[in-house]
């Protein structure tokens, strides 16, 4: 509403005059008014996480799967063409590293018509108009699987959802192919941008901050989230068998140790609530055949199962805190209340990435971001 405007001194004007003048501030006093009430109402239920994590251990694909099952996330005509190029590049890479690999090393592989130089080339150019039959009759052969096992224990790349394309590569290589939401939250990308998804859990607005193909976690770059309320951390279980980019690591998970250090001796996470989402468990167990976790591992002593390596990554989580706490995943825990230089996990939470595993991320997540809402008994003010 636009302020009223005085086309004369108060002295020139009627009391009627006067009255409406007055009335019409009164009217839009009280506009402002409400809408400073409604915005911090907005804020007092506004939780905001931020996701951090090494680099593909699928942080963006749990925020977008939050997103899409809390939050209404729905893609676009347009980001679905992008993606259903992206996917089938994502295949044609995969495939011809694959082809590569098994040549050097004498690999089975089924028998095919594919060759990584033309895979390659039809990348370059953009055009996918290979044989969808052979595309197809490769990637659901059970030597292939196999084949990609071995492969992936090398430590070569290979995108980790190579396995879900494969079960859709009749469907991806039709003519009318359209990517579902699901397999647009599948899509591993490298975005170093930082972005927001927002969620809705009753009257509770969720934000989860996404850092991106962010590979280190900076002190620099952690201060830059002083003002969140919790912090998720993402960590792919299949990153044991990984070695890292840094030579002062063995594997990945090693420098995830490290860098999760780093995060709960920062002092704007002091304190503040964190939880643990290990993903890619699916991957993992199938790696544990390949690559026993002692191989990596040298000091673990314990069974090469899924659920004994679980548990010990999950007490190695553990051991970056100066204030001892029993864990369990999938459990809620959390630092001695006399403890004021340690952070509170509330959950550990092994998982898979897969669309099977929404409901059990989504239903984490959302009791995470109640806990921390201010009228809750367990909410840590902002910024201890």
């Amino acid at each position: 509403m636009e302020k009223p405007s005085t086309p004369r001194s108060f002295d020139q004007m009627s009391l009627l005059e006067m009255k409406a003048f007055y009335d019409q501030e009164l009217i839009m006093n009280q506009q402002v008014d409400a809408e400073l009430q409604a915005a911090l109402s907005a804020r007092l239920n506004e939780i905001r996480i931020v996701v951090l994590g090494q680099r593909f251990a699928g942080k963006t694909t749990v925020a977008k799967t939050v997103s899409s099952k809390l939050g209404g996330l729905f893609a676009s005509t347009s980001e679905r063409e992008a993606a259903r190029r992206l996917i089938r590049t994502q295949i044609y890479e995969n495939i011809a590293s694959l082809l590569d690999y098994a040549k050097e090393n004498g690999t089975a592989l089924p028998e095919t018509n594919l060759n990584s130089g033309r895979l390659r080339s039809s990348v370059s150019s953009g055009d996918f108009s290979l044989p969808a039959s052979d595309i197809v009759s490769f990637l659901t052969n059970k030597t292939t699987l196999e084949a990609l096992n071995a492969f992936r224990a090398s430590n070569n790349g290979v995108s980790d959802n190579f396995e879900f394309w494969s079960k859709h590569a009749e469907a991806i290589f039709a003519s009318n192919y359209v990517p579902s939401a699901e397999q647009c939250i599948m899509l591993q990308e490298q975005d170093s941008a930082v972005h927001d998804f927002a969620s809705r859990v009753g009257n509770l607005s969720i934000i989860l901050t996404d850092v991106g193909s962010q590979n280190a976690v900076s002190r620099k770059f952690i201060t830059q989230f002083e003002d969140v309320h919790g912090c998720l951390f993402v960590v792919s279980l299949a990153d044991y068998a990984l070695y890292s980019e840094d030579s002062k690591f063995n594997s990945k998970l090693e420098e995830s140790f490290q860098t999760f250090r780093t995060l709960v001796s920062t002092p704007s996470f002091i304190r503040k609530p964190i939880g643990i989402i290990l993903t890619k468990r699916d991957l993992f167990e199938r790696l544990l055949n390949q690559v026993p976790f002692s191989e990596m591992f040298e000091k673990y002593a314990g069974d090469n199962t899924a659920e004994a390596v679980i548990a010990y990554i999950t007490q190695e989580f553990q051991k970056c805190f100066p204030t001892k706490t029993s864990l369990t995943p999938g459990s809620s825990s959390s630092a001695s209340s006399g403890s004021s230089a340690s952070a509170q996990i509330k959950f550990v939470l092994a998982t898979s990435c897969l669309p099977e595993s929404s409901s059990q991320i989504c239903s984490s997540i959302a009791d995470f971001a109640r806990a921390m809402h201010p009228s809750s008994p367990q909410a840590s003010p902002r910024g201890m």
